[in-house]
């Protein structure tokens, strides 16, 4: 009994001293000196932007429209940087920096929005296409999502354009046109292009995360939120060939019935959750802001890491950081109630964790459904990307930036769970993290792709003072 005693004296000294020691190492930044910006022009600028209705894949006119907006609202930009357009509506511009021996770093964004649904369009407060300011904030569709960055970035180079500043290393500017429909000819042939030149980039930043409050339970302080990874992408299509027939005299177990128990094994029976590295560093980083309980296994996950999961995936967004997700979206059977489908069929939309990979989801499906008689079919697929470094130089120097605009911000990593156009850009790029300078609540993001989407011009002004203090000292 004396041992065991002992032996539980010496593990909670263990546990309560990791806990103690558990701090942000890195020191806080605050900001020296507040940006000059025109608010007032930006706010105006993005709500003109709005109003070209360039939806991906549609209305070549609205991108043509918006760059030639692009050209008579950024005079400076258009005259001391080198543009290149490329696929007629995407745009590469170079602005050559006073040390070339440094490497050339890359701010993105993207011009293409979602569509509006016919049926929702009466919904929206304001017209998702007018860029109306109102009660504080500018609405419409890329309000967020991404014409915001896309003009703040402008915004902050004309003015500093305008001052004759250079910056310190080579900067590019990447905006596609195609970022919504897996921008194959935006995006990906920019960064070929660059490829294509042996440009080999200091670091990249694209959309993905933000200052998020309230969307971590424990965390008191908003969260910055940087990406550096993201998920991988699958869509699967599960097909029963089972010859239809009439709903009166069906087979002991029908095809749609096969499709059915499919996905319910698939449910039920998904990958095993792990903490990635993405994942890992987030914690290191929020950690040790959290409440004392959260902190404490956190601190030791070494002992408490089965906990953790538990606790940790039993809500969705947990979840998704921790696994393989697994989401059926669309489902086809008969045109009629008495007609047996000939081919009942189920696509299935999977994102994968960092170290899980297509050839490895495909396996598990298979074993998972044991049916010889479903079809699987891989509709489109591409692999997790590659993991930067939350704890390296690039990382610090945007975690410093991030606090000099955000000060009071817990700056963390984090792994996205969507699709970005940066990941076209790992051939020519190790760094590449994503993170938009906005500052939201979390019930914010519902309006991302949905009705009545808006930015506070509170946030503009931000972003274009965050774009401008990270190119002064790039």
């Amino acid at each position: 009994m004396g041992i065991l005693l002992f032996v539980l004296l010496i593990l909670l000294l263990v546990i309560f001293y990791r806990t103690h020691i558990f701090q942000n190492k890195s020191r806080d930044f605050v900001r020296t000196k507040k940006e000059k910006i025109d608010p007032e022009r930006a706010i105006a600028n993005l709500s003109a932007a709005i109003g070209f209705r360039t939806i991906s894949g549609k209305n070549p006119e609205a991108f043509k429209g918006l760059i030639s907006f692009l050209e008579k609202t950024y005079p400076l930009v258009h005259k001391e940087l080198k543009r290149e357009v490329i696929n007629e509506h995407s745009l590469l511009y170079h602005w050559p920096g006073k040390n070339q021996s440094e490497k050339p770093a890359l701010l993105m964004a993207h011009s293409d929005v979602v569509p509006v649904e016919e049926d929702t369009e009466k919904g929206w407060t304001h017209h998702p296409f007018s860029g109306k300011r109102a009660d504080g904030f500018v609405w419409g569709r890329g309000a967020m999502d991404n014409k915001n960055n896309l003009i703040a970035q402008l915004e902050a180079v004309e003015d500093l354009l305008a001052s004759s500043f250079k910056p310190a290393r080579d900067i590019f500017l990447a905006y596609g046109h195609d970022e919504e429909v897996r921008g194959k000819e935006g995006a990906l042939a920019i960064a070929q292009l660059l490829q294509e030149r042996g440009i080999d980039l200091y670091f990249v930043l694209d959309e993905g995360g933000g200052i998020m409050e309230g969307i971590i339970k424990g965390l008191s302080n908003p969260a910055a939120l940087v990406g550096t990874a993201e998920k991988g992408f699958v869509n699967l299509e599960l097909t029963a060939r089972s010859g239809g027939g009439h709903s009166a005299s069906p087979p002991a177990i029908t095809g749609l019935g096969r499709i059915a128990r499919a996905v319910v094994k698939l449910e039920k029976n998904q990958m095993q959750p792990r903490i990635s590295k993405p994942v890992r560093e987030m914690l290191d980083h929020i950690g040790p802001e959290m409440s004392p309980g959260k902190r404490l296994v956190i601190a030791n996950l070494w002992l408490f890491r089965p906990l953790f999961i538990r606790k940790f995936s039993a809500f969705p967004g947990g979840n998704a950081l921790l696994r393989t997700t697994v989401a059926p979206t669309m489902a086809e059977g008969s045109k009629a109630s008495n007609v047996l489908p000939d081919s009942p069929s189920v696509t299935i939309n999977f994102r994968l964790l960092p170290g899980d990979s297509v050839e490895d989801l495909l396996d598990h499906v298979k074993r998972t459904i044991a049916d010889n008689e479903i079809e699987i079919e891989v509709l489109n697929a591409y692999e997790p990307s590659l993991v930067s470094d939350g704890r390296g130089e690039e990382f610090q120097f945007l975690r410093e930036r991030i606090l000099e605009a955000f000060p009071g911000a817990t700056v963390a990593p984090y792994l996205v769970f969507g699709g970005t156009d940066a990941r076209y850009f790992e051939p020519v790029c190790s760094q590449i993290f994503r993170f938009s300078p906005m500052q939201i609540k979390d019930t914010e993001l519902k309006r991302v792709h949905a009705v009545d989407e808006r930015i506070s011009e509170e946030n503009i002004e931000r972003m274009v003072s965050f774009y401008k203090g990270l190119l002064e000292k790039i």
